[in-house]
């Protein structure tokens, strides 16, 4: 069993983050951090190619939908059963719907931050008043809150009355990530980083957590996951400035579990009438990224 998504909701119901675009405080907030992934190569056992990873763009969307749906359903005879077949199709347009949801409310976070910031001087504007500048756009707030009303993970976002303007800019935050193969150019891998609830959390707690952290089949067991994981960390240090992570898995998913272990997360607590663990990264391996 190789890496699969790591968040994964009841058959029929397509994953997807609440979560649509992203705000960091270095200097104010900005949409969509200034920081990209930087090319992260490794070449495969038997192929022989290099990948790289970066930002997930518009034409990477039905690719990625593509492979979450190819790792979620995976029949033996898929071929042979016009009735798994169309199953799959369905998902994929699922999938394809979802990301592509939360693609655009990215682009448009980013065009009403831009507005903004051209009627206004950055420093004499504080982060609070541009977040509300930002929610006074009723089809911006009304995209987001589409958005988080599709979700199934525990977002930043529950029980929130989007009539009001979220006190923490914080659970805007999100990133999605794309492998691709640098000889073919197709898509062999994909992960997504957003603000999730904390469980077990008595407080309104969230962290950075990693979700629908998948690759392609035959691009398994060659580095992938573990080089998204370090652009992960890479990423949530030096632009969200946290040195918390977490992530969902399978319990049953030992091979995943052990890639986590390796790179430095702890099993924090099991999720009650699930399959579901949640990990941490362990406080020895936080704030290695200087």
């Amino acid at each position: 069993m190789t890496i699969g998504i790591l968040f994964i909701l009841s058959l029929g119901c397509a994953v997807t983050n609440g979560i649509l675009f992203a705000i960091h405080a270095k200097h104010g907030a900005t949409l969509l951090p200034t920081f990209e992934p930087q090319p992260t190569h490794s070449n495969t056992r038997n192929l022989k190619r290099k990948v790289r990873i970066r930002s997930t763009r518009k034409k990477d969307i039905e690719d990625v939908a593509a492979l979450l749906a190819s790792t979620l359903y995976q029949p033996d005879n898929e071929g042979l059963n016009w009735k798994a077949s169309i199953d799959k199709l369905r998902r994929v347009k699922s999938f394809k719907e979802l990301i592509k949801n939360r693609f655009d409310m990215l682009c448009e976070g980013k065009k009403v931050a831009s507005i903004i910031d051209a009627s206004i001087i950055r420093n004499e504007c504080h982060e609070a008043e541009r977040l509300r500048l930002m929610w006074d756009r009723e089809s911006f707030r009304h995209q987001v809150q589409k958005a988080a009303e599709q979700a199934k993970e525990p977002h930043a976002w529950r029980d929130h009355n989007f009539a009001l303007c979220p006190q923490d800019p914080s659970h805007l935050q999100h990133k999605m990530f794309t492998v691709q193969d640098v000889t073919s150019g197709s898509i062999v891998g994909f992960c997504e980083v957003a603000m999730m609830l904390t469980p077990e959390s008595d407080d309104f707690d969230v962290n950075p957590t990693i979700a629908n952290l998948v690759t392609s089949p035959e691009f398994r067991r060659c580095g992938i996951g573990s080089s998204l994981l370090e652009s992960v960390k890479r990423y949530v240090k030096q632009n969200w400035k946290s040195d918390n992570l977490a992530l969902y898995v399978k319990r049953s998913n030992a091979k995943a579990i052990g890639l986590y272990q390796k790179q430095g997360f702890d099993e924090f607590c099991q999720i009650d009438d699930s399959e579901d663990c949640y990990m941490i990264l362990r406080p020895s391996d936080q704030g290695y990224i200087v």
